[in-house]
C-alpha cells in the first residue's frame, strides 16, 4: 500500500521493487509474493485461495473482506457526469527548490589544492503544466572565480509565431563566467626591460535568445538560437616603477579592456527517434543525430 513500482520475481517467488517512503524511494523485497486481501480492493475464492481467481458481486464474506460491485462497473456510463463549477485556471507553480553542489573545476590549469573546487547551488521552479519556468545556478570558489547561469524558458501562444499555426518554445539564458590569472606580465611598449606582475580577471557574459519548434512530426526538432557574448579583461591596480627615469613608484589604478563582442546566429535540426521503454537511457533503440548550421 502507498506505492510500489517496477518490481521484478524470480524462480523462488521472491520479488524486488522500488517502494516509496517518508524519506523516498527504497529497494524493497517481498519474500513470497501474493495476493492481499483489502478492503475497496479484491478477494480471492474461499475455494482454492491460491488461485488468484477473483469472486464476483458486491456481499461481504467474513475473511475476504468487501468484493467488487462487478454488474456496475460492467454496466458504467461515463456520460453521467456530477455538476462539476468551472473555474478560470490559476497559475501554479512549484516551490523554489535549492540543490547544493560541490564540483571539482580544473579548466583553469593554474589552480591548485582547494581552488579546484567550486560552492554554490542550483534554483528551479516551473508551474504544474510545464507551461513555464526557470533554473539557475551560481558556483564560486576561493579565489572568487565564478560560474553563473540562468535559464527562462515559457511554452504558450507566442504572438505572431501562434497566428501562423506555430507554437514554439521560447528560452532566454543568461551566462558569465570569470577566470583569474596571477601570471600575467605587463610589458609597455619599446621597454622590454620593464616586466610587471598583475592581476587580470577574464570575464565571459553572455545572453542567448531561443526558439524551439517541433515540425512535421514529434521526432524532428528545429532550434533557431542568437547567442550575443562579450569578453572582457579586467587588470588590478598595481605599483609601476621606472628604473630608468629614478621616479618613485606609484599605484595605477585597476582597469578593463572589451577585447572581443561575438554575435552568433545558429539553426540546428535535430532528429531523435529513440523508441520509449525502460532501458532507454542506458540502452536506446533508435537513432537521433543533429545538424547544425
Amino acid at each position: 500500500l502507498g506505492g510500489a513500482f517496477m518490481p521484478t520475481i524470480n524462480a523462488s517467488g521472491q520479488v524486488a521493487y522500488a517502494t516509496y517512503t517518508s524519506s523516498g524511494y527504497k529497494i524493497a523485497q517481498a519474500q513470497q509474493a501474493g495476493a492481499m486481501i483489502s478492503p475497496g480492493s479484491y478477494a480471492i475464492t474461499a475455494a482454492d485461495p491460491s488461485s488468484g481467481a477473483l469472486t464476483a458481486g458486491a456481499e461481504t464474506r467474513k475473511n475476504n473482506g468487501p468484493q467488487f460491485d462487478w454488474p456496475t462497473l460492467a454496466m458504467y456510463n461515463d456520460s453521467l457526469l456530477p455538476s462539476f463549477t468551472e473555474t478560470p485556471y490559476k497559475t501554479k507553480a512549484t516551490s523554489l527548490t535549492f540543490v547544493p553542489l560541490v564540483r571539482v573545476d580544473n579548466y583553469n590549469t593554474k589552480n591548485k589544492g582547494i581552488d579546484v573546487l567550486k560552492f554554490g547551488t542550483y534554483v528551479y521552479s516551473y508551474d504544474m503544466i510545464d507551461r513555464f519556468g526557470f533554473i539557475g545556478g551560481a558556483a564560486f570558489n576561493r579565489k572568487g572565480e565564478r560560474d553563473l547561469f540562468f535559464s527562462f524558458d515559457y511554452r504558450g501562444r507566442i504572438p505572431g509565431f501562434f497566428q501562423l499555426g506555430f507554437e514554439p518554445t521560447l528560452s532566454v539564458e543568461a551566462f558569465n563566467i570569470t577566470r583569474k590569472s596571477q601570471d600575467v606580465a605587463l610589458r609597455p611598449e619599446s621597454r622590454p626591460d620593464i616586466n610587471i606582475p598583475v592581476k587580470v580577471t577574464y570575464s565571459l557574459v553572455e545572453l542567448d535568445l531561443v526558439l524551439k519548434e517541433r515540425l512535421f512530426t514529434e521526432a524532428l526538432e528545429l532550434e533557431l538560437r542568437f547567442a550575443h557574448s562579450r569578453y572582457t579583461a579586467s587588470v588590478e591596480n598595481f605599483f609601476f616603477f621606472d628604473p630608468l627615469s629614478g621616479n618613485p613608484a606609484f599605484l595605477n589604478p585597476a582597469f578593463s579592456n572589451l577585447y572581443f563582442v561575438g554575435n552568433d546566429a545558429s539553426m540546428t535540426w535535430r532528429y531523435e527517434a529513440i523508441a520509449p521503454s525502460r532501458t532507454s537511457e542506458i540502452n536506446p533503440s533508435g537513432r537521433k543525430n543533429p545538424v547544425a548550421v
